[in-house]
């Protein structure tokens, strides 16, 4: 019982045992969210501040919660998503609250704490989770804590854990710095556009969006004619690997065409933002009946979607047009009638110019970042056993 990757210097197999050898369970209850302000978490990035969509009521403090203490090493993990990956350690300097919902504990080795990451985070790890997860419907099974310190792992020893930790340290370091680097270049490219904005507004040439875009209707007389696309806060994917699976509807016969170049959006939002995509991914791509798509007048998409995404007046105007009831919908007349700058062809091309080398640029970053995360993902898998 050896891993498929392993340093030289280490002989010998890994022993099975059980994890509650390791690990205790923590339990400091709190109310004092000035002491310890409420963090939330998430798979990817661990304990982290409240976001945006949190600060808009997604995370409400309710009579009956409870919220626990956090200090920095120790782990966190949702018992009901535990068998998708859901456990980190806090990298959060001081002690912040969570909710009480999740189990916190710590490591007898906390030093080693990206071995011990990795062990219980990795694919391999999932799998056990999954055959001793408790519940009768897949969605609503969960871990407890009493069954994940009842678990068995192979462990090396002490020495090997600690040169293994080292090493994932290492790589850690890595993708924070490129996420930092990632961070702080959206920070640049978002001040730089919104001056670009401001000189947009310049010539005091404003228009209604109805001005700068004709509609597009063409749809499927076929099913499964062209590629069905997801348009996200992110940009525009394949729905099959945005989602990990075909169209949600068996027929898509009389879904809307969205050619190369031609933009499109969710009409309904829950928060009342909405993301404007360029399909740029293939030829022709297919959405729900539901999107609109729209094409730019004068080659000039990117300038539109850009002040459609980032222009604080055009997003607080559309919050204005609100219909439904507890969502938000946004015809594609409704965002006709919204004012938007339009300056000279040159003016507007310059823009562009601007925008399109910060987003190639962003995108450099991005890819960086990936191949590091790859490297992390090649070495959970074959570090452990």
């Amino acid at each position: 019982n050896v891993p498929t990757l392993r340093f030289n210097s280490f002989q010998g197999e890994w022993k099975k045992e059980r994890i509650g050898n390791y690990i205790k369970e923590v339990k400091l209850y709190t109310s004092d969210f000035d002491k310890y302000p409420l963090f939330t978490f998430s798979v990817e990035n661990g304990v982290t501040p409240k976001t945006d969509r949190y600060e808009r009521g997604f995370l409400v403090k309710k009579d009956g919660d409870t919220f626990k203490v956090i200090k920095r090493n120790q782990f966190l993990m949702n018992p009901m998503n535990l068998r998708f990956g859901a456990i980190n350690y806090s990298k959060v300097e001081n002690p912040v609250s969570v909710s009480g919902y999740y189990d916190i504990f710590e490591i007898d080795e906390m030093k080693n704490n990206d071995f011990w990451y990795g062990l219980l985070s990795n694919n391999k790890a999932m799998k056990i989770y999954n055959s001793i997860a408790t519940g009768s419907l897949i969605e609503k099974k969960r871990v407890h804590f009493s069954q994940l310190i009842n678990t068995k792992f192979y462990l090396p020893s002490f020495d090997e854990r600690e040169k293994i930790s080292h090493l994932l340290e290492l790589i850690n370091f890595r993708i924070d710095a490129q996420s930092k680097i990632i961070e702080e270049f959206n920070s640049l490219r978002k001040t730089i556009i919104n001056q670009l904005i401001k000189r947009s507004y310049l010539n005091n040439n404003i228009v209604f969006v109805e001005r700068c875009v004709t509609d597009y209707t063409d749809k499927t007389v076929h099913n499964n004619e062209y590629p069905v696309l997801s348009s996200t806060a992110s940009g525009i994917f394949f729905q099959n690997e945005y989602f990990k699976k075909e169209a949600s509807s068996e027929d898509t016969t009389g879904y809307k065409k969205v050619p190369y170049g031609y933009c499109t959006y969710r009409s309904m939002s829950d928060t009342g933002r909405f993301f404007f995509n360029i399909q740029k991914i293939t030829d022709i791509g297919i959405v729900s009946p539901a999107y609109p798509v729209f094409l730019v007048k004068e080659s000039s998409a990117l300038f539109l979607i850009t002040i459609l995404n980032n222009d604080d007046k055009v997003i607080n105007a559309i919050l204005k047009q609100k219909a439904g009831g507890t969502r938000f919908s946004l015809p594609f007349k409704k965002l006709c009638r919204i004012q938007i700058p339009w300056p000279s062809k040159d003016e507007r091309d310059l823009f562009m110019n601007f925008v399109s080398f910060l987003d190639k640029k962003l995108e450099v970053e991005k890819e960086i970042l990936a191949k590091y995360i790859e490297q992390k993902n090649y070495l959970l898998f074959n570090l452990f056993i």
